[in-house]
């Protein structure tokens, strides 16, 4: 199923800004800023999709420290606009190249209810 094209509304704009200014962090403002976020079932076929993006942060650094997790808070004020987490997942922080330790990071899917088309 082929999703309709992103539309956002002149408050969903507003609230990104104001969110993205209050934490602290960049945020998709405009249509062209988000991705198409596929929704997985438990054997990794593609039941849905819906636009959406990425929030990433570093859980483990030896160079900097941990980031500070915000996904409580970015999920606190972006559900008052129509959005969801729909996936984590992370890294365990091993080089595949075998070069050894490497940073770690955590990543959070958010998808924008509206926009959710499922694939049955």
């Amino acid at each position: 199923m082929e999703l309709q094209e992103l539309k956002l509304t002149d408050k969903e704009k507003y609230m990104l800004s104001q969110i993205s200014k209050v934490l602290g962090i960049d945020l998709p403002t405009q249509e062209d800023d988000f991705d198409i976020i596929y929704l997985r079932n438990r054997g990794g076929y593609v039941y849905a999709t819906s636009y959406g993006f990425t929030y990433s942060y570093c859980t483990s650094s030896l160079e900097n420290g941990p980031d500070i997790d915000l996904s409580d808070e970015l999920k606190f004020y972006l559900k008052a606009i129509g959005f969801k987490i729909e996936n984590s997942y992370g890294d365990n922080g091993m080089d595949p190249y075998g070069s050894g330790y490497r940073d770690t990071y955590w990543n959070y899917d958010f998808i924008l209810e509206r926009t959710l088309e499922y694939d049955c």
